[in-house]
């Protein structure tokens, strides 16, 4: 029998930072501030706003005209129509992902969406921390890491 081991949400925010900021974060090492030994922590509870993250995502879903099957099969279907995705399409997304097969069509609409705004610039949202977020939650830091590396959403 074989027994999944899954190390705690503290523990994978850990891993990210140390992947994004090497030899930054939870490392224990001291800085020239801090001669007692104290951790430094690059993102505190307030600044990740996971709770704030997880009421919008419940109000996002009971507001949604329809199922959220729906509004993914319409998501899919735009894609392949080629048609314009709308920030706030993409931010609703966002919100109802629920699963790793969630998080790859998100990826896939940020792709598309980022292709389609590139020359925007002024006053655009930036969605990476609400992705970051969402990977966090589901503890799918592989995809949430291969969108920081990617050099093509280097605004994103």
């Amino acid at each position: 029998m074989a027994v999944a081991f899954r190390p705690p949400k503290r523990d994978v925010l850990q891993a990210l930072r140390s992947l994004v900021y090497p030899g930054v974060g939870g490392s224990g090492s001291t800085c020239c501030r801090c001669p007692l030994g104290a951790k430094r922590y690059l993102l505190t509870n307030s600044i990740v706003k996971l709770k704030e993250f997880q009421h919008k995502k419940v109000a996002i879903a009971c507001n949604l005209p329809g199922t959220k099957e729906t509004y993914l099969r319409n998501l899919e279907e735009k894609l392949t129509q080629n048609k314009l995705i709308l920030k706030e399409e993409l931010k609703t997304l966002l919100h109802l992902c629920e699963s790793r097969d969630d998080v790859e069509l998100a990826k896939t609409v940020i792709y598309r969406y980022h292709a389609e705004n590139r020359n925007v610039t002024l006053g655009e949202y930036k969605f990476g921390p609400l992705f970051m977020r969402l990977c966090y939650e589901l503890d799918l830091e592989e995809s949430a890491v291969e969108l920081i590396k990617d050099q093509m959403l280097w605004k994103y």
